[in-house]
């Protein structure tokens, strides 16, 4: 059984899980400041939220074109994110969200920055913990962005990489190997190096 399927304790009263979701959008703080120093000229994060209002959370993160419609028509995981799927929207609150910048802005962002503007973003909203961070590509680097940065706000942290490695992944996976070893939450770059961390004393 798939650990996002194990039921989870919520209460039954609670409002009907939101299979088509809705969005909230959450001010990105004044003094926010990128790694380089910049101010980003976005006003706000925008996330949409699915499932269980009242869950366990669960962040889900695609490559560099995903966004925040992770979920229902037109969302782009729909395979295994909905009701009795793999991210069951019957027992869990689900969050997608779109990378920053949301319009046509020149800023340098990396991974951390990102990662950062999540914490602030589930911070405001009152989420001091999450049940998982499953990401691939790019939303693979800011979840392990976010464990480095956050390990105490996240149990469980999945990502996925390519099955060969090209310079560029190679790239990311040196810039991202101190926030793998640095992280003291359960995390995996792929499923060969899960079963290697898994195995190992």
């Amino acid at each position: 059984m798939s650990a996002l399927k194990m039921p989870a304790l919520a209460d039954p009263e609670a409002q009907t899980p939101s299979y088509e979701g809705e969005d909230v959008f959450v001010a990105v703080p004044a003094d926010f400041r990128l790694e380089t120093g910049d101010t980003l000229p976005d006003a706000h994060v925008r996330l949409r939220r699915y499932g269980r209002a009242d869950g366990p959370v669960v962040v889900v993160s695609g490559g560099i074109s995903s966004g925040r419609f992770v979920a229902g028509e037109g969302g782009w995981w729909t395979d295994h994110i909905g009701p009795g799927m793999a991210i069951d929207l019957d027992n869990f609150c689900v969050f997608g969200f779109d990378f920053a910048p949301v319009e046509d802005h020149r800023v340098r962002l990396s991974p951390r920055d990102q990662a950062r503007l999540i914490a602030t973003s589930l911070d405001a909203l009152g989420i001091g913990v999450i049940e998982a961070w499953i990401g691939s590509s790019y939303g693979g680097s800011v979840g392990l962005s976010f464990a480095a940065h956050a390990p105490a706000c996240v149990k469980i942290s999945a990502y996925s990489a390519p099955r060969t490695s090209r310079p560029r992944s190679r790239a990311v996976g040196v810039a991202c190997s101190g926030a793998w070893w640095n992280s003291r939450s359960r995390t995996a770059t792929s499923t060969r190096a899960w079963r290697w961390r898994a195995n190992s004393p």
